[in-house]
């Protein structure tokens, strides 16, 4: 992430006060104590992203909570590896996409992890996955995020896509750079990667 970027960030946090991104719409983390510089000062300053940190937090809390001995200290070991690679988005020029992205794969591999967390449970924001399958054989699953504003997460065999919510007459869209999906009910049209729409429906099992 540029130095000038981060520095911007630096000074809005101290213009308006990190105790604005503290308690319960700020992170899992305390903005007060945060490293200058650090990729915790550009999620204080984040909205969706401290949305993310807090759900991340809440089920890896979960999955510690429902694992023993060698798997948790696996666990513990790999968030610990995580949070190495959330820092080096701070090497990216969207730093903000890059966290994102990465939240969101977390907070599904932990889910799995935990057996699958209550979503709505101690103020969880997620829901899913859902997984679809499409007429032309395409299949993927879909994760949304209470966020604001909401964002979606569709991941195939080989590459996922962040996506935001877009006004629709009807039903619920959301766009982003390479896919756009939109659903009502258990129907869903869905393109990526600049194909064409195709139809397909939620997995009911």
């Amino acid at each position: 992430m540029p130095q000038f970027v981060i520095r911007a960030v630096c000074f809005a946090v101290a213009l308006h006060g990190v105790t604005a991104w503290a308690g319960a719409t700020g992170p899992s983390f305390d903005c007060e104590a945060v490293e200058p510089e650090s990729i915790e000062v550009l999620i204080c300053a984040d909205a969706p992203l401290s949305a993310l940190d807090r759900e991340m937090a809440r089920i890896y809390k979960i999955a510690l909570s429902v694992t023993e001995g060698e798997a948790k200290n696996y666990l513990r070991d790999d968030q610990s590896y995580w949070l190495t690679r959330r820092e080096k988005c701070l090497d990216e020029q969207a730093a903000s996409d890059c966290s994102t992205g990465l939240y969101m794969e977390r907070v599904l591999f932990l889910l799995s992890e935990s057996g699958g967390a209550n979503a709505d449970e101690d103020g969880g924001i997620t829901s899913g996955p859902f997984a679809y399958a499409c007429e032309d054989g395409y299949a993927f699953s879909i994760t949304f995020f209470r966020t604001d504003p909401p964002l979606a997460y569709l991941r195939e065999d080989e590459r996922s896509y962040r996506m935001d919510l877009v006004s629709s007459g009807s039903g619920a869209k959301y766009d982003g750079d390479e896919a756009a999906f939109w659903h009502k009910g258990n129907e869903a049209l869905v393109s990526v990667g600049g194909g064409s729409e195709t139809r397909c429906t939620v997995n009911q099992d």
